[in-house]
């Protein structure tokens, strides 16, 4: 018997009576059960009915609110802005002559970037010394004599230990030791260059018939091991030559090609390459070398393509002299450019020009060697044969195809007018030879000595007491 059936016979009653005791029995069974899921974790939810519940986020604080809504803010601006490479968001610099070619101050790392090839002679020295090392004997070994200099840099700065006679050589002494200066004081981390000391010579070459010790100088051949290149003195200034200042020279050279204030004060317009004397010009003695030189006088003798005279020196002054003014060169299709005693003091400024430079194959190299390309589309000056036997036909071919004359020239500009001529590439050089010579000295130079009467003395002379002093033999 069931137990609505027995509860009816208990309790017999009116029909709602017994519809209200069928219903309520069932009602409790229902909500047992609705808390009894209700109790249950949510993860016991969701394997009973195979999926999750709805999340319902709780209600936001107003701090968060604000963050919120300032992230909004922040993430619309930067969708507004250009998208950015997150790779490498480090900016890299990058030369430019326009503001650049001026800077003496140029750090490390930008010199090495603008001027990539001018250190590849100091390199091969480097790796020549790494193991035998600079020592104190190495420098001892080279006694101060006429056109030496001895000096040190101690924390960036200058010192003058010894000053040899400069008897053939008056300003070029000053002029380096000028230039070296500038090269320091125009960079701001020179205390962290290394301290070092060394012999140079204001020679055209060195000199010296049986060397034994390392050596700066401003040119040297392949084999010279010991030899260390230095800019040459005319980057400062070389007034025997009429040249004056390189900074002035530059700026009268770009007014002939680009127009601008001459050297009598006057504006003048741009030469244009095609407008320019179709003929190769040389101005110089041959007694220096008289291989090279004597045969391209005899070579351009009479030819209506050559405008190549010799000149006398000790008759510059006279105004009906053959002398022509550095700039004036750059008025000519062609210069030729020949080595001397030694190298070509004439070819950093003839490479200025927007004109092609001819030259016979060198001997003796200088420190922007390794920029020069003689053929190919980057070609930036003609080589010849050393005896200038193929001059003739090289010079009637450019003038005949100006379009490629015009080209080299441009090359030649970009190369070395614009880059590896200027004074910020000078600077460079200077402060990166000082860091190869230091990386093989054996020692620290020493900054003080002692005196006879057992006192501590500064060694030499600072580059400023000895510029005020006057330049003087010791």
């Amino acid at each position: 018997m069931g137990a609505y059936s027995l509860l009816e016979k208990i309790r017999p009653g009116p029909p709602s009576l017994r519809i209200l005791v069928r219903v309520v029995p069932a009602a409790l069974i229902v909500i047992v059960l609705f808390f009894l899921f209700a109790s249950q974790k949510p993860r016991e939810i969701i394997a009973i009915s195979g999926r999750p519940p709805p999340v319902v986020p709780p209600p936001p604080r107003p701090s968060d609110a604000l963050n919120a809504s300032n992230a909004t803010n922040t993430q619309n601006t930067q969708n507004t802005q250009k998208p950015q490479n997150t790779q490498n968001t480090k900016p890299t610099w990058q030369w430019s002559p326009e503001h650049d070619a001026d800077n003496f101050g140029l750090s490390e790392e930008q010199c090495l970037i603008a001027f990539p090839k001018q250190y590849a002679d100091l390199d091969k020295s480097v790796s020549l010394w790494a193991e035998r090392r600079i020592k104190p004997e190495d420098l001892d070994a080279r006694p101060v004599h006429t056109s030496l200099i001895r000096a040190m840099i101690y924390e960036g700065q200058l010192f003058i230990i010894e000053y040899g006679p400069q008897t053939q050589t008056q300003s070029r002494g000053p002029a380096t030791l000028f230039a070296l200066h500038r090269a320091l004081t125009a960079f701001p981390d020179r205390h962290l260059l290394p301290n070092i000391e060394f012999v140079l010579t204001t020679e055209d070459y060195d000199k010296d018939e049986d060397p034994t010790a390392p050596i700066w100088a401003y040119t040297k051949q392949d084999e010279d091991d010991l030899v260390w290149m230095m800019p040459d003195f005319g980057y400062f200034s070389w007034p025997e030559s009429k040249v004056g200042a390189y900074h002035e020279m530059r700026k009268r050279i770009m007014a002939v090609d680009e127009g601008g204030l001459g050297p009598d004060g006057n504006l003048t317009a741009p030469l244009p390459f095609h407008n320019k004397t179709p003929q190769i010009v040389w101005r110089g003695v041959t007694w220096t070398n008289e291989e090279i030189r004597g045969q391209l006088m005899e070579v351009t003798k009479d030819q209506s393509w050559a405008d190549v005279q010799v000149i006398d020196w000790g008759d510059r002054d006279n105004p009906n002299s053959n002398l022509i003014p550095i700039e004036d060169h750059c008025r000519y299709m062609f210069a030729a450019q020949t080595e001397g005693k030694s190298y070509s003091g004439r070819a950093k400024y003839l490479l200025n020009c927007r004109s092609v430079t001819v030259s016979h194959p060198t001997l003796w190299r200088e420190p922007h060697q390794s920029a020069l390309v003689a053929e190919g589309p980057d070609a930036n000056y003609v080589e010849v044969y050393s005896d200038w036997s193929d001059l003739p036909q090289k010079i009637q071919y450019f003038i005949d195809h100006p379009a490629e004359a015009e080209r080299i020239a441009n090359n030649s500009i970009a190369t070395f007018r614009d880059r590896y001529l200027t004074n910020a590439a000078e600077a460079c050089y200077w402060r990166q030879l000082i860091r190869k010579w230091g990386s093989v000295m054996d020692f620290q130079p020493a900054a003080f000595i002692v005196t006879s009467e057992g006192k501590l003395a500064r060694r030499g002379d600072s580059y400023e007491d000895w510029a005020l002093k006057g330049p003087r033999s010791e």
